[in-house]
Formats: C-alpha cells, structure tokens, sequence
C-alpha cells in the first residue's frame, strides 16, 4: 500500500512513465469499421450482404417483383471490390 502510493508520488513529481504503459502504446490495434461488420458477412467463397432497394422509389413494383430485392446475395470477385471490402472487417 505505502510503496504504491509513495511510487505513484514519485511518478507525478518526476513525470516518470511507468514501462507498462509505453509498450501499450507502441503495440498496433487491429481496427474494424462497424459499418461494415454489420452490412457484411464473410463465407467461405467471398462476403455475403443484404439485397438493398427495399426502402424507397419501389412504389411501381408489383408484390412479385419485389420478391426479387428479399434475402442475401454473393458479392463476387467480378468488379465488386472484394479484396478492399474484406479489409474493412477483422
């Protein structure tokens, strides 16, 4: 308890950092876009996302139509930016 607080004196008086924390600071963190992470999910053979076009401007769809827009679809390799979209996610 007292060499705690007399290191912690110490430390404010002498602006000493203690060496924990200066190699958590050198260390790189491995970051997520949250955005992404929800819209996309990786498979095996690629990423996976939610068909869109379902929120607004569809009122000339028929019912039947629309079914077209419902589940998921594969995002391919073909034009689709797989390799930049797959650094976004951990």
């Amino acid at each position: 308890m007292f060499g705690n607080l007399l290191e912690s004196a110490s430390r404010i008086i002498f602006a000493k950092k203690p060496a924990m924390n200066v190699l958590l600071q050198t260390r790189t963190k491995i970051k997520t876009n949250k955005s992404a992470a929800k819209r996309l999910i990786r498979t095996s053979t690629g990423l996976k996302a939610r068909s869109g076009h379902r929120n607004h401007g569809n009122g000339k769809f028929t019912p039947r139509s629309m079914n077209h827009f419902d589940g998921t679809h594969l995002i391919s390799d073909k034009g689709q930016k797989v390799k930049k979209l797959s650094k976004f996610l951990p």
